[in-house]
């Protein structure tokens, strides 16, 4: 609540009505209508480093990976999910190396619990583009990243990784 009225932002993303809240912050999506779906196509990405269920220690982690075609510029991302399947948290475009076919990116899981959580390699469109900034905008001018608990339709998840922060240092 921002003086004590509720702000709200509605937006149609990539054929979703979706709803932000600013005051207790809530994100929220109604039914689809019909849009060009994502597809992680040729591009054979693939997270390679670290390891399906690696223990890592810290807040903060590089993650690398490889692709057999190079995704467009700035459609690849991480997403930090729960372990569920049911929550997400965009994390940064990923940068690659077209001679090397490697990508690496960022990743955060925040907190200081021990976690286990899915590290997502996505392809994403402009709906989702658009969503992700979204998203990083809330948190950066609130300092609270709020679940996604559903992407636009322009999000295809290519490929997944489970792992386990023991502590966050």
């Amino acid at each position: 609540m921002l003086g004590g009225v509720v702000v709200w932002i509605v937006l149609s993303l990539g054929g979703y009505v979706t709803k932000f809240g600013l005051g207790p912050l809530e994100f929220g999506f109604s039914t689809p209508t019909p849009s060009i779906s994502a597809s992680c196509g040729n591009f054979g990405i693939k997270i390679t480093s670290p390891q399906r269920g690696a223990y890592l220690v810290g807040q903060e982690f590089d993650v690398v990976g490889s692709f057999v075609v190079e995704p467009p510029k700035d459609s690849l991302w991480l997403i930090n999910a729960s372990p569920d399947g049911r929550t997400y948290w965009p994390q940064f475009a990923v940068e690659t190396d077209s001679a090397r076919k490697t990508w690496k990116g960022k990743f955060i899981i925040g907190g200081d619990q021990i976690a286990t959580t899915e590290i997502i390699a996505a392809v994403i469109g402009k709906s989702g583009q658009v969503l992700f900034d979204y998203f990083k905008k809330v948190g950066l001018e609130t300092s609270n990243y709020p679940a996604i608990e559903r992407f636009t339709d322009d999000v295809a998840m290519c490929d997944r990784i489970t792992v386990i922060r023991t502590k966050a240092k």
